[in-house]
């Protein structure tokens, strides 16, 4: 897609997470990392149709239900228009969040002024750890208490896991984008690389058009798609929503703080472990063959 592009996708306003435009690939930064609570889409699909109708190039990336949304909206297909969707584990609550926020600010008894999910300093790709940095400038890793609510599946919406109805093979967007899991069972020369490797699945007639294009600027290993099914299963089939989801609601409804408590254990810095440490220093082979044996 060549020329001036206007993508929109998630970005953080403070502690809340909306759909935003923004012109220009050197511009997409705000919308780059996990954000694992529910985007307020407000007004991008009305923005996004302005813009394509005055013939600009438009990339909408969000969940399948936001894609399906937008498509929703707009009528028709739009050929300056492309759509990435991702393999959804379903949305948290942004109320949820808010309440975590403060249980970690009672709990460490500062003020957070920057969260991030998925941190990917000194831990490894599939590792859920929050990076959270206080006011005082102090930065820890921390297993916090909305990533447990959220691993959990005690903190998504009602709509999401067994009453998703766009978890199917049959994906919304030109692209679907994921974690790529089970790396060392696809690729196992690729076995304790500190890489991070992503799902880049193509559903379209759109998308592989400019497939050529993602392989000028990007390394690219082709699998089969029941790789993607057999170790990502969300891609194509719905899970089931915890049995507690209810009841913590319920609860929460009546007193958040406490019950965000109760559902969740005291955030617990993050410390590597010494087998960690040791693999960190050594070569990608040996680390490869180690964690093999050790089943790291």
């Amino acid at each position: 897609m060549e020329g001036e592009i206007a993508a929109a996708g998630a970005a953080w306003d403070e502690f809340r997470v909306h759909h935003v435009f923004v012109e220009g690939i050197e511009n997409i930064a705000v919308l780059c990392k996990s954000k694992y609570m529910e985007s307020f889409t407000g007004d991008t699909f009305f923005k996004c149709k302005e813009y394509l109708e005055k013939g600009q190039r438009v990339v909408f990336y969000g969940t399948p239900c936001q894609v399906a949304g937008l498509k929703a909206t707009l009528w028709k297909d739009y050929k300056n228009l492309l759509t990435i969707d991702l393999i959804c584990h379903g949305a948290g609550s942004p109320k949820v969040f808010q309440s975590c926020i403060k249980a970690l600010e009672q709990q460490f008894g500062e003020e957070i002024c920057a969260y991030e999910f998925r941190a990917k300093e000194r831990v490894y790709a599939m590792d859920y750890i929050t990076a959270v940095t206080f006011r005082s400038g102090k930065r820890y890793l921390f297993n916090d208490q909305y990533t447990q609510l959220f691993l959990q599946q005690n903190c998504l919406r009602p709509s999401c896991g067994e009453h998703c109805k766009y978890r199917t093979q049959a994906r919304q967007g030109d692209f679907t984008i994921a974690d790529f899991k089970g790396l060392d069972k696809v690729f196992p020369a690729c076995t304790g690389t500190k890489v991070n490797y992503s799902s880049i699945v193509v559903n379209s007639a759109k998308g592989m058009e400019l497939l050529p294009e993602l392989r000028k600027s990007m390394k690219v290993m082709e699998c089969s798609i029941d790789d993607i099914k057999k170790y990502n299963p969300l891609f194509y089939r719905q899970g089931c929503i915890s049995k507690e989801r209810n009841s913590f609601f319920e609860e929460y409804a009546a007193f958040p703080a406490e019950t965000v408590v109760k559902y969740t254990h005291p955030a617990a810095v993050y410390k590597r472990s010494i087998k960690r440490r040791i693999l960190d220093v050594l070569p990608q082979a040996l680390r490869g063959l180690l964690l093999k044996t050790l089943r790291l």
